[in-house]
């Protein structure tokens, strides 16, 4: 237990000072992307169609998109890119927990920092949407006509459409249950690929590794090679779990979620003995 209130403190911390940072700022700027190219799409399909849409569809689309989820992803490598910080203070709170409860409260902020921004993206999406949406569990008209519409219209807003696959394999409720799951899981990857780096001074390797694994995940998709679900992001959308016109599941979803648990068990065993080995104790040493 005692275990436990000292891991939590120190993640505790390291949110606190993860939200006053001025990186939070890049927030912003995904907001904006997301607005400008799902968001208002949406709304003007909206009032062309002359129907409500789904208070989740944005967020539907943003998740399950090859486009927009790889700048998500490194949206939020910016936001952690001081991660872990270690400056003086950080280091007499270092002192007063131990290497391992440190460690732990690292990863338990990972995971609150990645579900904050998800969130985030949820939220400020639902805002923009709600005075002309609807919360049942079904996708709105906007969506099916957008399907059924000639060649100008999707050339004209060509990301405000979801994935055929998603709109026909399942419902909003777990289309929205599996994006938050599946982009957190990722994103916490992401998080712990950074800090095994920064534990032997070398983050900079993690930000190569981080963004050719997203980079060559997606060309395997284009490519579509059964290898493509040896990469995260290949993983991380639901979408590309079953085929767009057929009742067929290419890649069992459970088998995404075991990779992910597994790939984070593996990382934590990794950082285990590397955090209990290396020098942290140097002022800015993992910055």
């Amino acid at each position: 237990m005692r275990f436990l209130r000292k891991s939590w403190y120190c993640a505790r911390t390291a949110y606190t000072n993860w939200l006053i940072n001025y990186r939070i700022l890049v927030l912003g700027f995904v907001f904006m992307f997301m607005f400008t190219y799902f968001i208002k799409p949406m709304q003007e399909l909206s009032r062309v169609f002359d129907t409500p849409m789904n208070v989740l569809e944005p967020f539907c689309a943003v998740v399950n998109s090859r486009t927009f989820l790889p700048l998500v992803i490194m949206g939020y490598m910016v936001l952690i890119s001081d991660f872990p910080k270690l400056g003086d203070s950080a280091v007499f709170l270092l002192f007063r927990s131990g290497r391992l409860p440190w460690l732990f409260g690292q990863i338990i902020f990972l995971f609150m920092s990645a579900l904050t921004y998800i969130l985030s993206i949820l939220f400020s999406s639902m805002a923009c949407v709600a005075s002309n949406s609807f919360m049942l569990n079904a996708w709105s008209l906007v969506q099916r006509k957008y399907w059924l519409a000639d060649d100008v219209i999707k050339q004209t807003h060509p990301f405000a459409g979801i994935d055929d696959s998603v709109l026909r394999q399942v419902r909003p409720y777990e289309a929205l249950a599996h994006g938050i799951v599946l982009v957190l899981l990722f994103a916490v990857v992401v998080g712990c690929v950074q800090l095994v780096f920064a534990l032997r001074q070398k983050k900079v390797i993690s930000v190569f590794i981080n963004v050719s694994g997203i980079a060559a995940g997606l060309i395997m998709l284009i490519v579509d090679i059964k290898i493509k679900w040896a990469f995260p992001i290949s993983n991380a959308v639901f979408a590309w779990h079953c085929h767009g016109m057929f009742n067929y599941v290419l890649f069992p979803i459970q088998y995404s979620y075991i990779y992910f648990v597994s790939l984070i068990a593996a990382l934590i065993i990794l950082l285990w003995p590397m955090a209990k080995s290396c020098s942290l104790y140097a002022a800015g040493g993992t910055e």
